[in-house]
């Protein structure tokens, strides 16, 4: 330990104990003499640290040790209007990915106000490619300026001001059912023109393409997709109970098959149904399929009826896994 350098932590929890600056110091001063680079990210919830505590944290990082000395910064993103998360970390930000979980920066607070040195050196994210947006914040902080994200989880709806981050974006991941109508996602889809692997709930998607006939959103991933994950079975009647299987999987096609290479599905339909329609996928080269286990009583039953399926396929391998119902199938091209 004597020897380290470099010492960077990342806590990805949400129960984090908000870190003692002075502990570190004296840690660092007795332990590790040759630490040239510190950094850390940590996530707490706000109701679990008063206020009182987020400004002893603040702190005890703001001794001449880490300003003076070490010229080591932090910042602490969190909002005291109502119970939330909040972040604290050091400057620049260190990480490849990062969590948005303030629905506004105004109580930001960071111990970077030495005169003399360059801010925009410190105030950096570019080293985040995954954003994690969890809350809805209406305008990043004044600071956040960044070109290299490519990965984008969303949990509830991106404003606009947001936008442009999104030109490098590739993967694109809704895990939740978000307030966004079908020319809100084409916008969205306007401003990412490298985005080619989507993961989406399938009310989702039936949602932001207004039921598969919007034509400008159809189009753009027609075009774009190259990868798509198409989760959670039970929300399909969520949004439309005229809906049956065949017709969602034929939309997808329709949709994805001139461009989709690799298709994982999460769909209440037995595999005999599933592969002749997806065979007309021409690019299509490896497929997933998540067979529910309540669909069928016996593994023999599930298998042969895949095996059946693959049997007018141009099917190169196929693999089942019997104990959490996944289907594997890649496609000879």
């Amino acid at each position: 330990m004597s020897q380290l350098t470099k010492l960077a932590l990342y806590d990805n929890g949400n129960y984090s104990i908000l870190p003692d600056g002075r502990k570190w110091e004296e840690l660092i001063k007795s332990s590790l003499p040759l630490l040239k680079t510190f950094q850390f990210c940590f996530y707490f919830l706000f109701y679990r640290n008063t206020l009182d505590n987020i400004n002893r944290a603040i702190s005890s990082f703001s001794t001449p040790f880490y300003l003076v000395e070490k010229y080591w910064f932090i910042r602490c993103d969190f909002n005291n209007q109502y119970s939330a998360l909040g972040a604290l970390y050091t400057l620049p930000f260190a990480f490849p990915k990062m969590r948005i979980d303030i629905n506004s920066c105004d109580m930001s607070t960071s111990t970077l106000v030495t005169s003399n040195i360059d801010k925009k050196q410190y105030e950096s994210y570019e080293k985040v490619e995954t954003l994690l947006y969890n809350e809805k914040c209406q305008r990043p902080c004044e600071a956040f300026l960044t070109f290299n994200i490519s990965r984008l989880v969303l949990n509830t709806r991106l404003p606009t001001s947001w936008y442009f981050l999104l030109n490098n974006l590739r993967h694109l991941k809704i895990r939740r059912h978000i307030v966004m109508s079908a020319t809100g996602f084409a916008n969205f889809l306007m401003n990412a023109p490298q985005l080619q692997s989507l993961t989406i709930l399938i009310s989702v998607l039936i949602k932001l393409t207004d039921s598969f006939t919007n034509k400008t959103v159809c189009d753009q991933l027609s075009k774009r997709i190259q990868s798509l994950t198409i989760s959670d079975t039970s929300s399909i009647h969520e949004y439309d109970q005229n809906m049956d299987e065949a017709y969602i999987l034929s939309s997808i096609v329709r949709i994805f098959g001139n461009t989709c290479e690799h298709l994982s599905l999460n769909l209440p339909t037995i595999p005999k149904t599933v592969l002749p329609i997806l065979r007309n996928m021409e690019q299509l080269r490896s497929l997933h399929i998540c067979y529910p286990y309540w669909r069928c009583k016996s593994n023999v039953s599930a298998t042969s009826w895949f095996q059946q399926s693959i049997l007018e396929t141009n099917v190169s391998d196929f693999f089942f896994s019997p104990d959490e119902r996944n289907f594997y199938v890649w496609f000879g091209k």
